[in-house]
């Protein structure tokens, strides 16, 4: 176990704290334990908040002294979580949890960062990046999926090559942009899928590795 994993994880639990989701914090840290102490830690926080929201929802406390309770039981959530160690995580966390789909993004130097903060690697684990035409002649047979980031016209002949060749299927995020020859031609049906904002972008992602896998070996080749 990384130490970036360990503070990956960390950062989950931030994020649910931040946002006073104590419920999921307390789920997500329970995912990630495989320590029977801190199991029952987690459990023990689980119950108290379990009571403390049945109080409230019954009138029978205040919402001052609902509120202090709560702080506690959130300053005891965090203590959990900066206690955890490599030593108390679940050993198959990486495995389980990782993407290992061959993925290769396709975007300008500039866009990098932005796919990098949409597929973070510490999930996405098989993730490359491509910004010359030449490269991708390299890594066709080392991909599952190309995501190709449409910005304007001047990418149509390395979109439709891409489209036209026997290799991996293309999932297209457009961010808005329309490609009016790619819906007209018959010829590209089944060799993409296409994405407008970073939410059909992981739908149309989790389709297509589907897909993938009903397919087998006739995956990406062209009818």
């Amino acid at each position: 176990m990384s130490a970036n994993a360990l503070a990956q994880y960390r950062y989950e639990i931030d994020h649910f704290m931040a946002n006073n989701h104590l419920e999921q914090a307390l789920k997500r840290l329970l995912e990630l334990v495989a320590d029977t102490a801190v199991e029952e830690k987690i459990m023990l926080q689980s119950r108290r908040l379990a009571e403390l929201e049945e109080r409230e929802r019954n009138g029978v406390m205040t919402f001052d002294l609902y509120s202090t309770e709560k702080g506690r039981i959130a300053r005891a959530i965090n203590g959990i979580k900066n206690e955890l160690s490599a030593a108390m995580l679940r050993p198959d966390l990486e495995l389980r949890e990782g993407r290992f789909e061959r993925l290769a993004v396709i975007c300008s130097t500039t866009r990098e960062a932005y796919f990098e903060r949409l597929f973070n690697s510490h999930y996405f684990r098989n993730i490359r990046y491509h910004h010359h035409e030449h490269e991708l002649k390299q890594t066709v047979t080392n991909t599952d999926i190309f995501i190709f980031d449409y910005q304007d016209e001047s990418q149509d002949p390395i979109l439709k090559s891409l489209l036209l060749a026997d290799g991996p299927p293309v999932l297209i995020h457009t961010s808005g942009t329309q490609i009016k020859w790619l819906w007209s031609e018959a010829r590209y049906q089944d060799r993409y899928s296409a994405a407008n904002s970073i939410y059909s972008l992981y739908a149309r992602l989790e389709e297509m590795l589907a897909v993938k896998k009903w397919m087998g070996e006739a995956f990406g080749r062209r009818p």
